[in-house]
């Protein structure tokens, strides 16, 4: 398969020089078998809606998790990913921060857990503020958020 018939279509680019493309084939093929095997897997289990996964766990958070852990390649840190943004829907995972959003919360003084965050930001503006928190932490700008607002 050519890089510019079906991978060019699902976004993995045209054609590339022949060492990358030697190099990349084997990676792409193994990440669209992987993306294939999953949608085949929710298609199976939930008809291709997460909401009946939801359903199925009851709108219980932790039987959430274990149910989309049990997609090859989805872990805790993928979980929560999904948690932190769909928790806008999900109302039964709110308020939701991951590891990196508290983290970053903390050194940021702005508080250890998600009750903290969700009192400075209820409603919408908590998940964008747990979302620019793992920015934070993912790009290590801490030190310099807090020099700059003394």
């Amino acid at each position: 398969m050519d890089d510019s018939g079906t991978h060019g279509r699902i976004g993995l680019g045209g054609p590339r020089p022949d060492a990358e493309r030697g190099r990349l084939r084997p990676i792409r093929r193994t990440h669209i078998e992987h993306v294939g095997d999953t949608a085949a897997r929710l298609l199976d289990t939930s008809r291709g809606d997460l909401r009946r996964l939801r359903e199925e766990a009851r709108r219980q958070p932790r039987a959430e998790r274990k149910l989309l852990k049990q997609f090859k390649g989805i872990g805790d840190v993928g979980v929560d990913i999904f948690f932190r943004d769909v928790q806008r829907e999900w109302t039964e995972l709110r308020p939701f921060a991951d590891r990196r959003a508290l983290a970053a919360s903390a050194q940021l003084g702005l508080g250890h857990d998600e009750k903290a965050i969700e009192r400075m930001t209820p409603g919408e503006d908590f998940v964008r503020l747990v979302n620019a928190l793992v920015r934070v932490d993912l790009d290590g700008t801490a030190d310099e958020i807090r020099r700059s607002a003394r």
